[in-house]
This record gives C-alpha cells, structure tokens and sequence, in this order.
C-alpha cells in the first residue's frame, strides 16, 4: 500500500476566522492557498491516490479537500486522525480497512509526524512535518510499524 501522509496547512487560531474551539479551526488564506500548490504540485509529479482521508477537524479536510483531485472521489473521515488520539495500530487499521493500494491520509502534528516515524520504524522519531508537507511511505502488503519506506517528501518551501 502506498500511504500518502500530509499535515494540515496554516489554520486560524481560536478567536480568528469565526472558530470559536480547535474542532473549528479553518485555514487562513495562507493555508488555502498552500493546499492548492500542494495538490498542484502533487499532480504535475503524476501522483494519483485512490482514497483521500482526513481528520474529522474542519482544517484538515479542508487541506484535503483539493487533494480529492488525486482521487476523484468523495472525501472519509477517519477519526484515528485527529490530534491527541494517535494509536498507530488504530490509524494503520483504519487506513488498511480502506481497502485500497493508495491513500492520501491528511493529519495534524504531532501525531503524523509520529505515525510516519513509526511506519518507518525509526523507534519513535518521527519526520519533520511542516504545515502542508506531504510524505510519500511505501508500506507493502501490511500496514504495520517498520514495514515502511520513504519514497520521497515534499515540504512547502520546495513547491511554494
């Protein structure tokens, strides 16, 4: 399974843009913009997904909502994705459950960060992820820790 890891873009803090809680939080102009690049960028290296999950908080699948052009379908909403809930084995079942050989999995730090460490089986360490970074791991026939490998990440600072 190719699993496609990407953190959520820049978001409004509480008080700003109407969100009046975390749950809420929507992505500034900023943060739009950035999804859209990432997706653009995404498409001009040939990437296609066949799924494309989030995290059911409003900046999440509002970062997922350009990448479903990857996929071409409606967007699933994974609660094992939503910050301060990671268990890796919930969220790597979850993805597994899908059903499919590609999915782009939208998320938020750290616990992303922390499920890509823990694909790769780097003992807990995870990757660096800035808002709107997207990491390619190759995972096989079984998502589980340290069957992973990077293919490759793409960081803002590359695409913006």
């Amino acid at each position: 399974m190719q699993l496609i890891l990407v953190r959520h873009a820049e978001a409004a803090n509480v008080g700003q843009l109407g969100a009046t809680r975390d749950f809420d939080r929507p992505l500034t102009p900023h943060g739009h913009a950035t999804a859209r690049r990432l997706t653009d960028r995404l498409k001009a290296m040939g990437v296609r997904a066949d799924v494309v999950a989030s995290s059911p908080l409003l900046r999440a699948q509002q970062t997922a909502a350009p990448l479903l052009e990857l996929a071409g379908g409606e967007l699933v909403t994974i609660d094992e994705l939503a910050p301060d809930t990671l268990k890796p084995k919930k969220v790597a079942r979850a993805l597994a459950d899908l059903g499919v050989h590609s999915a782009v999995a939208v998320g938020h730090l750290p616990d992303i960060a922390y499920f890509a460490g823990w694909l790769l089986g780097t003992g807990g360490a995870g990757l660096a992820f800035d808002k709107g970074t997207a990491a390619l791991i190759e995972v096989g026939a079984k998502v589980e820790e340290g069957t992973g490998t990077l293919e490759w990440l793409v960081a803002p600072g590359w695409y913006l």
